[in-house]
C-alpha cells in the first residue's frame, strides 16, 4: 500500500534520526539502515565539554596509596584495617557497575552524577570526622559522643564510607562517559575516548593537589593532612555533582518512540516530538514506512521476501544478553586486559627479579607514570583514529592489530628482552607500551560497544563489559603468583641471600603477602612465604601463557566481526 502524495515523507531531512531502511533487491535482498544523527550544535559541544570535565575531577579514590600511611599514622590503625577500607572502596568500584550502567541509561547520566554527589560528598565529610575524632583524642581534647561512636565503630564506618566512594567514582564516571557519548553521537570514537582518558588524567592533578596545598614536608615524604583533603574533596565533588547534572541536561536527544508492526517488531517511529506534533495519521504511517526501489512498504504489509535491520537504538537487554556475539567480545575483553592489570599490578615485582647488582631497570615509580601516561595518550589517539578511519578500516581489524602487536609484546618479555637483557635498561619500553595497550583496550572497547548495540542502553551495556578486567585480573594475579612461587621455592638460598637490600626486602615482604593470600595450602614452610625470586624463571611461563590470551583475544576479536557483525550490517 503506497502513501498518498500529501502525506508527510518519511525520508524528509527535517527529521533525521526517523531510521528508513531503503532496501536494494540487487544486492542479495539486503537492507542497510539510513542512520543521520543531525549536525552537532554549540549546545552539543558545551554539553561534552562540561561532561568529561566532571571525569576530569572523578579518580581521587586512586590517591589512597598516598591517603593510607597518614591516615594510618593519625589513627592508628593496622595495616590489615586500612587494606580492609581498601577493599570495600573497590568492592564499591566493580561490583555495581551494571547497576550505575542501568540506571544512567533509565533516569539519565545528570541524575547518577546527582547521586555521585549524594555519596561522595557524605562520606568524605565522615571519613574525616573520623580521622578528627582520633586527633582530638591524640591530643587529649575533650570528644563529643558523636565522636566516640566513631572511634569505637572507626572500621566499619571507614569502610562504608570508601564502599560509598567507590560507588560515586563509577557513578560520576559513567555520568561523564555515557553523557558525553549521547550528547555527541556525531563521533563516537573522541565522545568516548576523551572522557576516558580524563579519568586517568584525574588522578595526576589531584595528587600535585595533594601533594602542594595538604602535605606537611618531611623525611619520610611528608604527612598528608587528611582532615583538610577529605574536607576539599566533600567540597568539589558538591561542584562536580551540579556540573555533571546541567551538562547532560543541556543537549540531550529525546528517546525514540517505539512502535511495533504485526509482526511483533520494534519500529522506530521519532526521535523528536516535533516529528508528530501536528501531524495525522498518514504522516504516524509514514514515520513506520520503508523503501525499496520498486514499491513502498508500510508496517502493515511487510515484504516478507526482505529483511530490514532495525536501529541498534531499540536492542532490549533480553536480546542483549540472549546475543551471542556479547559473550564472545566480552571473552576477547576479560583475557586482553586481565594480563595488563596484572602486569601493572606487580610491575614492581618483576623490576625486582633482576639482581640489584645489575639492575637499570629505574625506580618502579618513573615506570608507573609512563604507564598511565601512555595509557591516556591511547585513549585519545585511538578515539580520534577510530573517527578519521570510519568508514575506511573496521574498528574490529584495528582492535586485532593492536592485540596482536600487545601478544608479541609479552612474547619478548618471557623471552627476558626487556628485563635480563642489559639489566633491565629496556624496561621503560615495556611499561610504555604496556600502557599504551592498556588504554586503547579501554578506548576501543566502549567504542565497539556503542556502534554495534547502540546508545539508548549504552551505560548497562559497558557497565556488563567493565567486569571484564576484574575477572581477568584475578585469573592473571593468581597465575603470576603461582609461577613466582614456584620459582621462588626451587631457588637456592645463596641466590637469595647474597644480593639482599631494601628494594629486594620490600619485594621479598610483598611475596610473602601474595602468598599468602593465593595460596590454598595453608601448610607452606616459611622458608617457601618469604623467597625472593631472581631470574626470568619468576615469570617466563606466565607471560608465553599472556602472549597466547593475547592472540586468542584478538582472534575472539576478528572472528566476531568477520562473521557475525559484518554480514548483518551491524558494524561498517
Amino acid at each position: 500500500m503506497a502513501l498518498s502524495s500529501n502525506s508527510c515523507d518519511p525520508t524528509d531531512e527535517s527529521a533525521p534520526l526517523v531510521p528508513n531502511t531503503t532496501t536494494n533487491t540487487n544486492n542479495n535482498n539486503s537492507a542497510k539502515p539510513i542512520s543521520k544523527y543531525p549536525p552537532a550544535t554549540g549546545r552539543n559541544v558545551l554539553a561534552f565539554v562540561l561532561a568529561f570535565t566532571c571525569n576530569l575531577c572523578a579518580a581521587s579514590i586512586s590517591l589512597f596509596a598516598i591517603f593510607a600511611p597518614s591516615i594510618q599514622h593519625d589513627t592508628g590503625l593496622r595495616i590489615m584495617d586500612i587494606n580492609c577500607v581498601a577493599i570495600a572502596a573497590e568492592i564499591g568500584m566493580y561490583i555495581p557497575v551494571p547497576l550505575i550502567g542501568y540506571m544512567a541509561d533509565q533516569v539519565g547520566p545528570g541524575s547518577v552524577g546527582i547521586l555521585a554527589t549524594f555519596l561522595f560528598t557524605p562520606a568524605y565529610y565522615i571519613s574525616g570526622l573520623v580521622v578528627q575524632a582520633y586527633l582530638d583524642k591524640n591530643h587529649g581534647l575533650e570528644i563529643s559522643t558523636f565522636a566516640k561512636f566513631l572511634i569505637h565503630h572507626d572500621i566499619s564506618v571507614l569502610s562504608i564510607a570508601f564502599f560509598s566512594i567507590g560507588l560515586a567514582t563509577s557513578a560520576l564516571h559513567f555520568c561523564g562517559v555515557v553523557g558525553a557519548a549521547k550528547v555527541l553521537p556525531q563521533y563516537p570514537g573522541l565522545s568516548i575516548s576523551i572522557p576516558i582518558a580524563c579519568f586517568g588524567i584525574s588522578s595526576l592533578w589531584q595528587s600535585q593537589v595533594v601533594s602542594k596545598w595538604f602535605t606537611v614536608p618531611g623525611e619520610d615524604g611528608g604527612h598528608v593532612k587528611i582532615v583538610q583533603v577529605f574536607n576539599f574533596f566533600a567540597i568539589l565533588y558538591i561542584l562536580t555533582g551540579f556540573v555533571s547534572y546541567f551538562s547532560t541536561h543541556v543537549c540531550l536527544p529525546p528517546k525514540p518512540i517505539i512502535h511495533q508492526d504485526k509482526l511483533g517488531q520494534p519500529i522506530v517511529v521519532s526521535n523528536n516530538s516535533q516529528t508528530l506534533l501536528g501531524s495525522d495519521d498518514a504522516c504516524d504511517t509514514a514515520s513506520s514506512t520503508y523503501q525499496s526501489t520498486d514499491t513502498t512498504l508500510t508496517a502493515e504489509e511487510p515484504d516478507r521476501n526482505n529483511t530490514y535491520k532495525r536501529d541498534p537504538n531499540t536492542i532490549t537487554l533480553p536480546e542483549f544478553f540472549a546475543d551471542k556475539t556479547v559473550w564472545i567480545f566480552f571473552t576477547g575483553f576479560v583475557i586482553a586486559t586481565g594480563p595488563l592489570e596484572m602486569f601493572v599490578n606487580n610491575m614492581g615485582m618483576i623490576i625486582n627479579t633482576i639482581p640489584i647488582a645489575l639492575r637499570k631497570a629505574g625506580p618502579v615509580a618513573t615506570h608507573v607514570s609512563l604507564f598511565s601516561l601512555f595509557s591516556t595518550l591511547a585513549r585519545l589517539s585511538m578515539g580520534l583514529m577510530s573517527d578519521v578511519l570510519h568508514g575506511k578500516v573496521p574498528l574490529p581489524y584495528i582492535y586485532s592489530a593492536a592485540l596482536l602487536c600487545t601478544a608479541a609484546l609479552q612474547f619478548a618479555t618471557s623471552a627476558g628482552f626487556f628485563t635480563v637483557y642489559d639489566g633491565g635498561s629496556l624496561f621503560s619500553v615495556l611499561s610504555s607500551a604496556s600502557g599504551f595497550a592498556y588504554g586503547s583496550c579501554f578506548s576501543l572497547t566502549p567504542t565497539v560497544v556503542s556502534t554495534v548495540w547502540g546508545l539508548e542502553s549504552f551505560g548497562t551495556h559497558y557497565g556488563v563489559f567493565i567486569l571484564g578486567p576484574a575477572l581477568g585480573a584475578t585469573f592473571c594475579g593468581y597465575l603470576f603468583a603461582a609461577v613466582y612461587q614456584n620459582a621462588a621455592a626451587r631457588a637456592s638460598p645463596g641466590d637469595i641471600n647474597n644480593m639482599m637490600s631494601a628494594a629486594e626486602f620490600v619485594g621479598q615482604k610483598l611475596a610473602r603477602a601474595t602468598a599468602s593470600i593465593m595460596s590454598s595450602d595453608n601448610n607452606l614452610s616459611p622458608e617457601f612465604n618469604n623467597a625472593q625470586c631472581y631470574g626470568l624463571k619468576c615469570y617466563q611461563d606466565t607471560f608465553l601463557t599472556t602472549g597466547v590470551m593475547f592472540v586468542t583475544a584478538a582472534v575472539l576479536v576478528f572472528s566476531v566481526y568477520k562473521f557475525y557483525w559484518k554480514p548483518t550490517n551491524r558494524m561498517a
